[in-house]
Order: structure tokens, then sequence, then C-alpha cells
């Protein structure tokens, strides 16, 4: 399970920095953070793409759930 969710965030990762085009990245992080809520590290590389596709209130509000969920 951990090894999936590394993989996962590494593909997630790689798909922002290398994608003209954040906005189908956006629409499957939405559903991978709606099915898991817990992770953190997800709902920051959220925010990251909300940052990248110039929504700066949705990101500032997704990386404050992030950390309270530190």
């Amino acid at each position: 399970q951990a090894r999936h969710y590394d993989e996962a965030v590494r593909t997630y990762s790689t798909l922002l920095d290398s994608t003209p085009s954040v906005s189908p990245v956006i629409t499957e992080l939405e559903g991978v953070v709606d099915s898991h809520p817990s992770q953190p590290l997800l709902r920051r590389l959220l925010g990251d793409a909300y940052m990248r596709n110039g929504q700066l209130q949705k990101a500032l509000e997704t990386y404050r759930k992030a950390l309270d969920q530190l």
C-alpha cells in the first residue's frame, strides 16, 4: 500500500512538472483527494496544480487543509 502511494505521488508530481495543461491533472487529483482525504501530500499536490492553473484562492485553501492534517 505504501509503495503504491509513493508511486502515485511521484507520478502526479511528474505530470505537474511536464504537462502543459494541468486541468486534467486537477480533475484526477480532486478525485484522488476525495477518495483519500487523510493524505496531506496528495492535497499539497492538488494545491500545486491549482497554483499552476492560476487558481490562487483554491490553492491557498487546499494548502491550508494539507497543513491542518500534519
